[in-house]
């Protein structure tokens, strides 16, 4: 993922037609393809569509465990910034065994956060 936006010519935010507010995917274009993102419950899917104009592969999971994502518009000046908050699985921080009541918990939640200026022809 960090690939695609990296190396995108455009990324867009695509908005629920309903609030005009919520994140219901994110259109990135770059290397002679369309890519688009979708969260469905906790997962986020990619979908391929190779230019011009061929119907889009199936869409595949990509990312588990994502509690939240957002999607800020960039502009000429600002770039675009991709957030994505995801829960993993925590790692101990001794090799030792220990008791369940010291080992903290199994899961946390995580923030990425993605930039992109798109290169080429974009803004």
């Amino acid at each position: 993922m960090r690939a695609d936006i990296q190396g995108a010519t455009s990324v867009t935010p695509l908005l629920s037609p309903l609030d005009h507010y919520t994140l219901v995917g994110v259109d990135v274009e770059g290397g002679g393809q369309e890519i688009v993102y979708q969260k469905i419950d906790d997962v986020i899917y990619r979908s391929v569509s190779l230019f011009p104009g061929n119907p889009p592969q199936d869409p595949v999971p990509l990312w588990r465990g994502v509690t939240s994502w957002s999607c800020e518009a960039g502009g000429m000046d600002t770039p675009v910034i991709l957030a994505i908050t995801y829960k993993r699985r925590t790692t101990l921080h001794t090799p030792l065994p220990v008791l369940p009541a010291y080992r903290g918990p199994l899961q946390e939640e995580v923030q990425e956060i993605l930039y992109v200026l798109p290169r080429g022809n974009g803004w």
